[in-house]
């Protein structure tokens, strides 16, 4: 693919810090849920309840905003 549209020059690469934002947003949302399950499992179950809970929170996130995909 080329860098640069041959007859307007429109550049095709995204700019520098161009996914930050969903970085950090994925960053929150990640630490959303582990805080959440965190507080729903107050009794300190074991270590693979945590990673379960989380990893289906998760799941279903990712789930519920691929529906949302036009």
């Amino acid at each position: 693919m080329y860098k640069k549209c041959t007859v307007c020059n429109l550049t095709f690469e995204p700019e520098p810090g161009f996914y930050y934002g969903a970085m950090f947003i994925s960053y929150a949302i990640s630490m959303a849920m582990s805080v959440i399950s965190g507080v729903v499992l107050f009794n300190d179950p074991d270590m693979w309840v945590y990673l379960v809970v989380i990893v289906i929170l998760m799941l279903l996130v990712v789930l519920s905003l691929i529906q949302n995909i036009p």
